[in-house]
C-alpha cells in the first residue's frame, strides 16, 4: 500500500520502510496513534488520573498545533496554549463527572480539538495529556501541496528523496563517489 505521494515510483524495499503518512495526519501526545478512544477507554484513563490524585482538566483549540499567524518575530508562536474548558476539576472523584464535561465541550465546540490533561498539584505540573476529539477535516480539508522532491540517479540506481535528505546525501557521499555519474532530475514526485 502506498502511503506517501510518489511512493509508486519507489522500489518495493523503499516502500516497506514507509510507516505512515505525515501529510494532514498530525499526531498528538499520548495515545494519539491509536484509533479514537471510546467513552469507556476515556473513563479508564480518567480513573487512573483520579487514583494518582491528579486533577483532570479539559482544553480545546480550533487549530490544534503551534503555528504563526499574528507575528513573524523569532520566538513568537500562536497556539502554544489551548483554551481551558471551565476550571480544572478540583475534588473530582468520579470519571463520569469528567465525561459529562467532555460531552458538553463536544456539543459546544464540535469542530475543535479537545484534550484531557492531568495536573499534579504536589509537583506543580502537568503529568498526562491525551486527545479526546480531532475535528473531522477530511471533507473540508484542502489537498496537500505537491511535495518538492529530487530524483537522484547514480549509475543504474534512481531514488526519489526530499531536498533535505538530498543535501545530506551530497554532504556524506558525494566526495566518495570518484567519477560516478550523478544525474539530477528535479520534479514533483507523483
Amino acid at each position: 500500500m502506498n502511503l506517501l505521494h510518489g511512493a509508486a515510483k519507489l522500489s518495493p524495499m523503499a516502500q516497506e520502510l514507509i510507516t505512515w503518512n505525515p501529510i494532514n495526519n498530525k499526531k498528538y501526545e499520548t495515545l494519539s496513534y491509536l484509533p479514537a478512544l471510546s467513552d469507556d477507554s476515556i473513563a479508564r484513563e480518567i480513573d487512573y488520573m483520579i487514583k494518582k490524585e491528579w486533577i483532570p482538566c479539559l482544553e480545546f483549540d480550533e487549530v490544534g498545533h503551534v503555528h504563526r499567524e499574528n507575528s513573524r518575530m523569532p520566538g513568537y508562536y500562536d497556539g502554544r496554549y489551548w483554551t481551558m474548558w471551565k476550571l480544572p476539576m478540583f475534588g473530582c472523584n468520579d470519571s463520569s463527572q469528567v465525561l459529562n464535561e467532555i460531552h458538553e465541550c463536544k456539543k459546544a465546540y464540535p469542530n475543535a480539538y479537545i484534550r484531557c490533561l492531568a495536573f499534579d498539584n504536589k509537583h506543580q505540573g502537568q503529568c498526562m495529556s491525551f486527545i479526546i476529539q480531532k475535528p473531522n477535516t477530511t471533507a473540508t480539508s484542502t489537498p496537500p501541496p505537491k511535495p518538492f522532491n529530487i530524483w537522484v540517479s547514480v549509475g543504474e540506481t534512481s531514488l526519489c528523496c526530499t531536498v533535505m535528505s538530498f543535501i545530506c546525501f551530497l554532504l556524506c557521499y558525494a566526495p566518495k563517489m570518484d567519477g560516478l555519474l550523478l544525474g539530477l532530475l528535479v520534479e514533483t514526485c507523483y
